[in-house]
Formats: C-alpha cells, structure tokens, sequence
C-alpha cells in the first residue's frame, strides 16, 4: 500500500510538471461556470468534513456562461481549494464567490487560515516555491493555477491582510 501511494505521488508530480512545463492549449467549450463549480465543492466537501471546514459557494444563482476548457478551470479551481485546505488546517471556512463583471468573470477563493506573509506572496506562483515545512507539497499548485487561467487570457491576484486569511482572485474573461 505504501509503494503504490508514493508510485501515486510521484506520478502527480510528474504530471503537474508537465502541465506547467507544457501544458495543453484549452479546449474552449461553453461551459456554465456556476455549474462547474458547484460540482467542485460538492466532490471535495469530504475532504473539508475530514478537517472541519465549512466548503461553500456564494455570489450569482443562475447560470453563468464563458468560454473555456472546463477540465482546465477544474483543475485551477481545486488547486485553489486544496491550498486553502491546507493552509486553515482545521475549523475554518472556505468560501468560493462567482460574479460577472463587465466583460469578464471573477471567482473569488476565500480562506480564514493563517494568511501569506507579505514576503512570500511575490513568489506565490513561481513553480516549486512553498512556504509549509518540507514534504508537505510540491509547490505546484498555484503555479499550476495561475499557468492555466493565463492560458486562458486571465489573470490571478492575491491579497493577504495582516490579520488573517488569503483571497485569491480569477478573473477569466467572458468569451474566447
């Protein structure tokens, strides 16, 4: 069992390399956005139980469509949420907000952890950079996230207030 976790890890890793490395051109396709991540919450909802977190959708009710590669923006959007994860530990809250604005379309991913020193936030997206003890991740994760949504014609901000908690924000634009 311990063999084929870590044959696991290391193709994660592999594979996350790659995809920063070169990674495919999207495969544009309307996609309803609110739907997409809808399903994201609900599929990674055992992991928040496992550590107490409360996992959570807000913003727009109806349908919200772009245009973009929906297993890409998955992939994007549950780096987010498992950094998150990661990040409060235990006894938190993650929040994920959805919005139109203008011509393009925001996705707010919003923790109470601990929050990113300012020293570390301008090497948040560099590949391999992490900031958690060794062995606790690869550091791909944002830097996979912000290779994909800049692929995608977007861009990717952090702010971290002194107090406490990280907000990451997409913003995608609403066609192609």
């Amino acid at each position: 069992a311990l063999i084929i976790a870590q044959v696991k890890r290391a193709h994660e890793m592999i594979a996350d390399m790659r995809l920063f490395a070169r990674p495919p051109k999207p495969e544009l396709e309307r996609l309803d956005l609110l739907a997409l991540v809808d399903r994201l919450v609900a599929d990674m909802a055992p992991q928040a139980a496992e550590r107490a977190v409360t996992l959570v959708r807000a913003g727009e009710a109806g349908p919200l469509e772009i245009e973009a590669d929906p297993v890409q923006i998955n992939v994007a959007l549950r780096a987010l949420c498992t950094n998150a994860l990661e990040a409060i530990g235990y006894d938190g809250h993650v929040r994920i907000d959805v919005s139109r604005a203008e011509e393009s379309v925001v996705i707010r991913v919003a923790d109470d952890g601990p929050g990113i020193p300012a020293e570390h936030r301008r090497n948040v997206f560099d590949p391999f950079y992490s900031a958690r003890q060794a062995g606790r991740g690869l550091g791909l994760g944002l830097s996979k996230c912000w290779r994909i949504v800049t692929n995608h014609g977007g861009r990717i901000d952090v702010e971290s207030p002194p107090e406490r908690g990280t907000v990451l924000t997409i913003t995608l634009p609403g066609r192609a």
